[in-house]
């Protein structure tokens, strides 16, 4: 799994893990869903009311829903949409500022090219072939799609890196109250705290 680090603007280095090419999929096939079914209640609640008028529901419901989803919702929702949350995505920035509405513009600009024109190949090429996993709107926005899941702090190679001295004796005794999980989070800052010196 790829990896960026961003520097924000306090100066802190934040490491994440870059979105792979299925989760994004993924996210955009439950945001179609949502539209879809968005757009089919809409349409049924408007052809109801508006019976025989199906053009006036279709322009002023369905199409707004249709075009204006992902920015508006990625803009007021810190730059998620449904499917991004679902699967814990986010659009951030890689110079560490907040994204602002032009980012998201752009990004959504080039998504008819990246994703509707193509069938989604130029968004395959992009991220696949890209070093931070980026199609051409996040490209030209200076954006990345990142995930903000957890990960695992015990794995078998945090355990395995711990070198054991049989005569040591601790400095400060009271360390032994500590359990093993949170030793592995002071050793993880502890690496951070050397990688990124400031």
């Amino acid at each position: 799994m790829k990896e960026i680090d961003i520097t924000t603007t306090q100066n802190i280095t934040i490491n994440y893990q870059l979105a792979s090419v299925l989760e994004r999929s993924l996210a955009y096939i439950i945001d179609a869903l949502i539209i879809a079914a968005a757009s089919a209640i809409t349409f049924g609640i408007g052809s109801a009311i508006f019976y025989g008028s199906s053009d006036i529901v279709l322009h002023f419901t369905i199409v707004p829903i249709v075009t204006l989803y992902t920015i508006l919702f990625e803009f007021l929702n810190n730059g998620r949409s449904l499917g991004k949350m679902a699967l814990g995505l986010r659009v951030i920035r890689i110079d560490g500022e907040t994204p602002t509405f032009y980012d998201y513009l752009m990004r959504w600009v080039f998504r008819g090219i990246d994703i509707y024109l193509s069938a989604g190949a130029i968004a395959f090429i992009g991220i696949i072939s890209s070093a931070n996993n980026q199609r051409t709107g996040d490209l030209l926005a200076n954006t990345v799609v990142v995930t903000l899941k957890k990960t695992n702090r015990m794995r078998l190679e945090n355990l395995l890196r711990i070198s054991t001295h049989d005569k040591y004796v601790p400095v400060y005794p009271e360390v032994v109250r500590l359990n093993e999980e949170t030793m592995l989070i002071v050793k993880e800052v502890l690496n951070k705290s050397r990688k990124y010196p400031n």
